[in-house]
């Protein structure tokens, strides 16, 4: 699963990476979101696996922590005004909860490279496309109306658009 796991990451930062390349929308700090929600999402299916509501409680309320002194001293305090300051704290904010509850409370897991099997592997991946391919479908359906927003009219609009979606 880790193998799996460290693949659909490497393979979706490059699709994405060129994609937004190509496109003239890169920016390094989509890639520290990226990385904090890998980190997030890969820590919630550990917790889950291993009925630990409360681990998941603690990581999600450090990295809500972490973001709030992190804004306040870097932003309010310093005055730093920059959106990938922003996009660095959101998607960082995660590395120092898990860290220390890895650290403190592990979860009883290591990684064995003698353990890789094509065959678990092939089973793993057979399981998981199809939520692959819903997933991507319901990230498309979520997000396209604010894809042709931005294409047809402008920042604002979009801005303006999104803060009332998710007002409704």
């Amino acid at each position: 699963a880790w193998l799996v796991l460290l693949g659909l990451f490497v393979g979706t930062l490059i699709v994405a990476t060129g994609s937004l390349l190509l496109l003239g929308r890169f920016d390094i700090g989509i890639f520290f979101i990226y990385a904090g929600m890998t980190l997030f999402y890969a820590y919630w299916g550990l917790a889950t696996g291993f009925y630990a509501p409360g681990r998941l409680v603690i990581a999600f309320l450090g990295s809500n922590a972490v973001q709030i002194v992190a804004t306040i001293v870097l932003i309010q305090v310093i005055g730093i005004e920059s959106p990938v300051l922003a996009m660095a704290i959101y998607g960082l904010s995660y590395f120092l909860p898990i860290g220390l509850l890895q650290i403190f409370k592990p979860f009883p897991i290591k990684f064995q490279p003698a353990l890789i099997s094509r065959k678990d592997i092939s089973e793993l991946v057979r399981f998981a496309a199809p939520l692959w391919v819903s997933h991507a479908a319901w990230a498309l359906n979520a997000s396209i109306d604010l894809i042709f927003l931005e294409i047809y009219t402008n920042d604002t609009a979009v801005g303006v658009y999104a803060l009332a979606s998710t007002l409704t």
